[in-house]
């Protein structure tokens, strides 16, 4: 398959976008020179996204931030999506009965970004940014996700083999990692043990449309002295029972 055209002005646009992820102001020098971009260049780039309304400039500091169309995107990318009605009460109940933290996945190639999340006040489990990404071959909800592709698609996310690794657990090749695929799809659910932080385990299972296509992933993830084998069976048999139900819910 051929690859596709990109168009390095909108690519550069977009990286600049990405930086605000992790800095909530930025100027102009910092943002040129972490992308290593001439300074009129960024410049140009920066005034266009501000025209548009994706970036706006502080009076007084001159630094930039995101601006106004996110937040109204953000509104529209919400009211549009009845999803997170349905799948609010579920991670309610799972993380009332269970604990721990209960996290709503998509997965972006081959990461997952977590869109949603409930984290108990007495948890003591490392803290999820909504927003923040992790390597699907090193979670729960991205190994689920992953089970759901072609072995085709899979390799072109992992293009020679490539696969992070996040702890000592998590899979580094790509023939471990299809036989584990192989494995959830039997069961319907996926583990990560330790995978991604070492001593959390989580379990997850994903919600599908009609087509079969994955739609979001659903997660839990405690303590590893907190999981026996039993309760890791008990609770994937409940995701894979309650993402079957809103995936015929949803459509």
């Amino acid at each position: 398959m051929a690859k596709k055209a990109l168009v390095l002005s909108v690519e550069k646009a977009l990286k600049i976008i990405d930086l605000f992820r992790h800095e909530k102001r930025m100027n102009l020098t910092e943002i040129s020179g972490i992308l290593n971009l001439p300074k009129s260049t960024a410049f140009g780039l920066i005034a266009t996204l501000e025209k548009y309304g994706y970036l706006e400039q502080e009076l007084d500091t001159g630094k930039y931030q995101l601006g106004i169309t996110f937040l109204e995107m953000g509104g529209m990318f919400s009211s549009r999506l009845d999803i997170y009605k349905e799948v609010k009460p579920i991670m309610e109940k799972i993380s009332k009965q269970y604990g721990g933290n209960v996290h709503m996945t998509k997965l972006l190639g081959n990461e997952v970004v977590y869109i949603d999340n409930i984290e108990p006040s007495n948890s003591i489990i490392v803290k999820t940014r909504i927003g923040s990404r992790a390597p699907a071959n090193c979670t729960s909800t991205g190994k689920a996700f992953l089970a759901c592709l072609s072995d085709a698609k899979l390799e072109s996310l992992f293009p020679e083999n490539h696969l992070v690794k996040l702890t000592k657990n998590s899979i580094s090749n790509i023939t471990t990692l299809k036989k584990q695929l192989a494995l959830i799809r039997e069961r319907g659910y996926s583990i990560d043990n330790q995978e991604s932080i070492l001593g959390v385990k989580g379990v997850g299972a994903v919600c599908r449309s009609l087509s079969g296509k994955p739609i979001f992933g659903i997660s839990l993830a405690r303590l590893s002295e907190q999981f026996s084998a039993d309760l890791v069976e008990e609770i994937g048999k409940l995701l894979k029972i309650e993402t079957e139900l809103l995936s015929k819910r949803l459509g």
